[in-house]
């Protein structure tokens, strides 16, 4: 006989209401969305056009999103094809983590809902899915499912064949024992020559990003570095058992500070894999889960303030 726990009744009820609070959201007041709903309209024939310059092309430029938003907008509207991958991606994201961190439960939902991770339900729709898709594979127990959906996670948005990357470097580093000193330069490294040949790949693989890349701004504050960094220092100094068990989130902290000020991506990638090191930072013992919790709420409220006086705090289409 099947014994469901109040928690998992609770968790399974808390997701439902999130995500269906931001899947009946109005779709057309938040930015972006206009981008999401030709997608929904015309995903067939950008397949096809990509199609025609190679399946190389194809498989470069997110084929699974497209493809689900063909299947999806067979049958609903434009509207409704958005509303249901809001919903899907959000009740997926907000239930695994929520069951696999139960004894944080409080400061796990106020992580759900940090800008940098709550946009992606509202903003980046695309980069949401995705991210649903790689904690399907992220919390399965079993192997063949888990190496499955991370693999997907690329093919609907292309932040996560960076985040496979670190994830596989970092399996790779850790199944020939080689030290969280080790495995930090080698990251430092591959961070540096990502850095000088991001464009030259992408242009390469022919992924619509190219030009996107080559044009951005490169102007940061430097914040966010000393932020992360002072993170990173808490985490390293945590000791050999947590290093281990959270090598790909450290990983990931370091591929971004190493790429910070010269990959104009850097910080999108990065959103991708932040859920997990701001989960993997519940973990910390001793002043150093204080120090991270201070750091959280510093960044939390740094991150809301600005917005406040903004429509729909910060989202709204200008």
């Amino acid at each position: 006989m099947l014994i469901v726990k109040p928690i998992q009744l609770a968790v399974v009820f808390i997701s439902f209401v999130f995500a269906y609070f931001l899947a009946t959201l109005p779709i057309d007041v938040f930015y972006d969305r206009g981008n999401y709903l030709v997608y929904a309209q015309n995903s067939i024939n950008i397949l096809l056009r990509y199609l025609n310059r190679g399946v190389l092309n194809v498989f470069s430029n997110e084929p699974l999103w497209l493809s689900i938003n063909i299947i999806l907008s067979s049958w609903l509207s434009p509207e409704n094809t958005l509303r249901i991958i809001i919903f899907f991606a959000s009740f997926i994201s907000t239930s695994l983590v929520l069951k696999n961190n139960q004894k944080y439960w409080y400061l796990v939902f106020l992580i759900l809902l940090l800008p940098q991770v709550i946009k992606n339900d509202i903003v980046h729709l695309r980069q949401g899915l995705a991210l649903a898709i790689f904690l399907i594979g992220w919390y399965s127990r079993n192997r063949r499912t888990k190496l499955l959906f991370i693999g997907l996670a690329p093919f609907i948005h292309t932040s996560f064949f960076f985040i496979d990357f670190i994830l596989l470097v970092t399996f790779i580093l850790k199944y020939l024992r080689y030290s969280k000193g080790i495995r930090a330069i080698v990251i430092v490294l591959l961070g540096i020559v990502l850095n000088f040949s991001l464009i030259f790949i992408t242009s390469l693989l022919g992924a619509r990003q190219a030009d996107q890349y080559s044009q951005v701004d490169m102007s940061v504050s430097g914040l966010a570095f000393i932020f992360w960094f002072v993170i990173l220092i808490v985490f390293l100094s945590e000791g050999k058992q947590f290093a281990n068990k959270y090598a790909f989130e450290q990983a990931a902290v370091i591929f971004y500070l190493t790429t910070y000020f010269f990959m104009p991506v850097t910080a999108r990638i990065f959103e991708s894999a932040i859920l997990l090191v701001l989960l993997a930072g519940l973990q910390l013992t001793k002043w150093r889960r204080w120090v991270f919790l201070a750091g959280f709420t510093f960044y939390f409220i740094y991150s809301y303030l600005p917005r406040l006086s903004q429509p729909l705090l910060g989202w709204a289409v200008h």
